[in-house]
């Protein structure tokens, strides 16, 4: 199967469509989060990307506490960090 060359357009408005799917998806959570909360059930929610050096936290007010208080977010960051790392490097051609 033949593939199509793409154009730095197209890549870009791939990217923003990407992005745009990523914050609907993290603002439905949210609201998820919150909705659950309202129903006494709380919650927490971690993404990493590491090509981007960017976490979201997201969750009930006690679930931030405790990602503050137990310091969750850097250590789940650089799991997926330690994780990643080597796959992203492998497919930029950094290491054989």
């Amino acid at each position: 199967m033949a593939t199509t060359p793409t154009t730095p357009n197209q890549e870009e408005e791939s990217v923003e469509v990407m992005e745009d799917v990523s914050t609907i998806l993290k603002n439905e959570i949210q609201s998820i989060c919150t909705r659950l909360a309202n129903l006494g059930e709380e919650s927490l929610f971690l993404s990493a990307k590491v090509a981007e050096k960017e976490t979201t936290k997201l969750g009930s007010d006690t679930g931030f506490l405790f990602m503050s208080k137990f310091n969750i977010v850097q250590q789940f960051y650089h799991f997926v960090e330690d994780f990643t790392l080597p796959i992203l490097q492998m497919e930029q051609g950094l290491i054989g």
